[in-house]
């Protein structure tokens, strides 16, 4: 194993799997992450957002310390020591509202020991323009990117679901369908503008390719993921020991039927996306075949 590490950083669309390989990462013997899901770091681009940033992580830090925990609970003690140590750290890294490569290096490194992975996922830095993702890059001598992309129709609806789920509404068929109407004629809110930026796939795959060379940065599909061949996959391309993991869906929200009278207008909205991924990535998951030829009908 060499002394240098390698720095991992993970990408993706919503929905398309960034919670699972969290979870199956921070459990891997040979990876050192902090306890923080989602640092965001290179994400805020005003002071505000990192004011905002700040302000989040002080009320993860305040869930973590409020809840009064018993003697036979040590190993939640534990975690919670070490997410309350790694926000309070990282508040620090935040509070000059300017990014500094060399002190983000050393935060993630950090209690790394001698592992071979450090890193983080945030799923979001699919949104980074080419001049932050070359700081992703100055970040050490061996960065690697995963991007996880998934089926754009499910993927649309998985999100247009949690969206309208986040209140528990009786008539949450009815704000999905009517969700889903206004999306596709282009009646789109400021906060789904976002949501389809992160899983513009021709945008974000072409600025990662100016950035980083072909194998340095991996596109891996959510269809195909979560089982061994899948998994294999991830740790082959880190350089870290093969490990089978649970491969349960994660954050899978609440079952709605997708409404069958808007699956073409849904393929035809999302052709060009289909057609890119295609042309890039041509051993498709059958699913995207099968999508892909429908949507050019």
């Amino acid at each position: 194993m060499s002394d240098k590490p390698t720095f991992f950083f993970g990408v993706g669309a919503q929905k398309a799997g960034t919670t699972w390989l969290h979870r199956y990462l921070s459990k891997h013997p040979d990876v050192h992450f902090r306890s923080i899901k989602e640092l965001r770091y290179f994400g805020p681009e005003t002071h505000a957002q990192f004011k905002r940033q700040a302000k989040r992580l002080r009320e993860k830090m305040n869930q973590k310390g409020g809840r009064k925990i018993a003697a036979s609970e040590a190993e939640h003690l534990v975690k919670r020591n070490r997410m309350t140590t790694d926000c309070a750290e990282f508040l620090e890294l935040i509070a000059s509202n300017e990014i500094d490569v060399a002190n983000y290096r050393e935060y993630l490194l950090k209690g790394r020991g001698n592992l071979q992975l450090v890193g983080e996922i945030t799923p979001n830095y699919a949104l980074l323009s080419q001049e932050k993702l070359k700081q992703i890059a100055s970040v050490g001598d061996d960065v690697r990117i995963i991007y996880l992309i998934r089926d754009q129709v499910a993927r649309l609806w998985s999100n247009i679901r949690m969206i309208h789920n986040r209140n528990k509404p009786s008539n949450l068929a009815d704000l999905c369908t009517n969700g889903l109407k206004h999306i596709l004629a282009g009646e789109i809110s400021k906060s789904e503008g976002r949501m389809f930026a992160r899983s513009d796939y021709t945008m974000t795959i072409a600025n990662m390719r100016q950035v980083f060379a072909p194998s340095k940065f991996k596109v891996l599909f959510f269809e195909t993921l979560m089982r061994d061949e899948g998994a294999a996959e991830v740790t082959d391309f880190l350089g870290i020991s093969r490990r089978n993991g649970d491969y349960a869906e994660v954050n899978v929200g609440e079952k709605v039927s997708y409404p069958e009278v808007l699956r073409g207008p849904a393929l035809k909205f999302l052709r060009s996306q289909y057609e890119y991924v295609a042309e890039n990535f041509p051993d498709l998951p059958a699913v995207w075949q099968k999508n892909l030829m429908e949507s050019q009908q």
